[in-house]
Order: C-alpha cells, then structure tokens, then sequence
C-alpha cells in the first residue's frame, strides 16, 4: 500500500518508468501490426510489378529502347518478382484472390527477367 495504508502491511512504493526516446520513436513510427504492414505493402508492389512489366514490353519494341529494356528486364524484374512472390507467401492475411493474382504476376515478371537475354536477341522484334 502506499503511505497511509494498514500499518502490518508492507508498503508497495510505485516506481515511474520512463520511456527511452528510441522506444517511443518505434512506438509512434511502427504503431501498426505486422500484418497491417504486410497487406499494405502488398498493393504498391503489385502494382510496381504490373507497370514494370508493362513498361518493359512496351521498350522492348523500338530499337533504341531495347538498350533501356535489358537491364530493366534483366535486373528489376527478377527482384520484383521475387519480392511479391515473398509477400504473397508470407502475408497471411491477403485476399485468396489477390494472393492469386499477385502469384501469377510474380511468375510472369520473373520468366520475363530471365527471357530478357532471349527477348533481346528475338529476330522478331528486329
């Protein structure tokens, strides 16, 4: 008890803990659960995935936009892919639908990344 309580009883002095500046920083910044961070980070790389992909296509067929298109294909793709691939496994609270969805994006932008070297040298976009 605090001062002023029975007296056979012992007394309980209350001690103030005082937050640490960093932890009231991760407090305020990550205040979200870890599966609030996952679904909102599911939509903006799916969507990087999608328009990258897009954008890759579409390089692909002027002549001097393929000298653009490789790297992009070859290196950004790939990892992209792969992220959302990790999210879409990961993130346990996704929509069956977008998860689905979001796989099947995974694939094609990954097999795009490593067709890139063949897609490159393909007679028909020449």
């Amino acid at each position: 008890m605090v001062a002023g309580g029975d007296p056979g009883e012992p007394e309980i002095v209350r001690i103030r803990l005082l937050q640490s500046r960093s932890a009231a920083i991760c407090n305020t910044l990550f205040s979200k659960p870890p599966a609030e961070w996952m679904v909102s980070l599911a939509r903006p790389v799916f969507l990087t995935c999608q328009i990258t992909l897009l954008l890759a296509v579409a390089l692909s067929v002027d002549r001097m936009s393929r000298y653009v298109t490789y790297p992009l294909a070859s290196t950004l793709l790939p990892l992209l892919g792969i992220v959302m691939a990790l999210i879409c496994l990961l993130g346990k609270d996704l929509d069956l639908k977008f998860k689905k969805t979001a796989l099947i994006v995974a694939t094609l932008t990954s097999l795009a990344g490593v067709l890139a070297p063949v897609l490159q040298n393909s007679p028909i976009i020449r």
